[in-house]
């Protein structure tokens, strides 16, 4: 066997997450909240925003899957981590370019000297994933038609699955948004078949300074904005629930004491606070290499740690809302008569308040997690974000500082983040919007 799994703290919570995410909605699935929530699926906006989601988390998923290398082979070499994206990917990590090329190109972006006949000339290089293909008696037309017709071959046969597995279900649930569904669903499996299919053959967006694919490096970015996220989301929430509906229920000085500590939060800004911590943790690293003999170990403690942060510092704003919307709960008649009857405090609080607070604390989660997702790439753009050598949109953008100064400009390592960013920031705003009309008792 080639391969041995290798676990990841962030993958260990992020799989955690998502096994806790699976049992809330199995349990939850007849329930009244989750049936106006699937509801969202009637509109076609959201229907789109939500399977371009999944496909992100899919991919997310796919990376933080990792193996160690047992047996090195032509593709990785021996003790090396990677992931499953990573031996999807393995074909063009192994033709590595030595420095940038456009998108699509067969050559080098920059020209290099070569001595010719005693008389030096200016060449652009063949690249190494361009050359088998350069060299073969296949023309290029031939070549392009094939990869056509392989991938709209792939993209039908796998339509046509997805059409059959749903076919029975588009009877059940006539009012759901099919046609949105299948045409999305063409789209991302039409993007997928290009990918598979052409990425051993081109550099679909470029390479970068050093040479690595720009289309890789913009998919191994996913995992890092979507653990960001996520795991942000899984510390704050606990904060902004218990102290918010404790400081809404019981007041006094419970209230004042809850309103001290968040005010006081708020008011140091949290970009201190992270830099302080990254400081802190390079120095605790230096000092305990020996608990982190890899860099693959530092770099993901240090996301955690950055994850961790923005947990302890994002949870006020929520806080606020839910202590706001307590109060004004515990006032109504039928917490009243669960106080008359004698009805424990903790039971009043989870069986009358929380449900009543759960369409707040859904819809700002899902908008604090696109925020999250830009903040990363600030953070990461001054210096103070994930470690240099993980895959991040931050760090893609800023390499782009220098890269946008040069003559010609090298455009397409900042249009691939910021594409990336911007259509998974894009999808969860829309859903957000359409989750909140559901969610209104004014349009119920």
């Amino acid at each position: 066997m080639s391969y041995q799994p290798y676990f990841l703290l962030t993958d260990i919570i992020y799989f955690f997450l998502l096994f806790i995410c699976i049992i809330i909605i199995w349990r939850c699935r007849q329930t009244r909240f989750f049936q106006q929530i699937k509801s969202t699926l009637y509109s076609r906006k959201a229907l789109c925003a939500l399977m371009i989601i999944f496909a992100y988390l899919t991919v997310a998923t796919l990376d933080s899957i990792h193996f160690t290398v047992v047996k090195s082979n032509q593709y990785f070499s021996k003790g090396r981590v990677i992931s499953v994206l990573d031996i999807l990917f393995e074909k063009t990590q192994a033709k590595h370019e030595k420095t940038y090329s456009k998108p699509l190109a067969s050559h080098l972006f920059t020209a290099e000297k070569v001595m010719k006949n005693g008389i030096v000339t200016w060449v652009y290089p063949t690249l190494n994933i361009s050359q088998a293909r350069l060299k073969s008696s296949v023309s290029t037309t031939d070549f392009i038609l094939r990869k056509i017709c392989m991938t709209l071959g792939c993209t039908l046969s796998l339509f046509l699955l997805v059409y059959l597995l749903t076919f029975n279900l588009r009877k059940q649930k006539p009012y759901y948004a099919w046609r949105t569904f299948y045409i999305t669903t063409i789209i991302l499996l039409m993007f997928a078949s290009i990918i598979i299919f052409t990425s051993s053959d081109y550099h679909l967006l470029g390479t970068d300074k050093v040479g690595n694919d720009i289309l890789y490096v913009s998919l191994k970015s996913v995992r890092t904005a979507v653990l960001l996220g996520s795991i942000t989301m899984l510390i704050m929430l606990p904060f902004a629930i218990f102290f918010g509906m404790g400081a809404g229920y019981w007041g006094g000085k419970i209230d004042d004491m809850i309103q001290f500590v968040y005010t006081t939060l708020s008011a140091i800004p949290s970009v201190l606070l992270i830099i302080a911590s990254v400081l802190a943790l390079q120095v605790f690293i230096e000092r305990h290499d020996t608990f982190f003999s890899t860099m693959i170990m530092r770099a993901d403690i240090r996301l955690f740690v950055l994850c961790l942060i923005l947990g302890l510092t994002s949870w006020t704003s929520l806080c606020r809302v839910i202590r706001a919307e307590t109060l004004k709960l515990r006032e109504l008649e039928y917490v009243q008569a669960a106080k008359v009857m004698g009805t424990p405090n903790l039971k009043i609080l989870f069986r009358h308040i929380f449900p009543n607070v759960l369409h707040i604390i859904l819809i700002t989660v899902i908008l604090d997690f696109s925020m999250i997702i830009l903040a990363e790439a600030v953070l990461t753009y001054v210096g103070v974000g994930v470690d240099p050598t993980t895959y991040s949109w931050g760090n893609m953008i800023d390499a782009a500082r220098m890269e946008l100064a040069r003559t010609p400009v090298v455009w397409w390592p900042l249009f691939s983040a910021f594409s990336f960013m911007f259509i998974l920031v894009l999808a969860i705003n829309i859903y957000v919007d359409v989750l909140r009309d559901k969610l209104d008792p004014r349009n119920s």
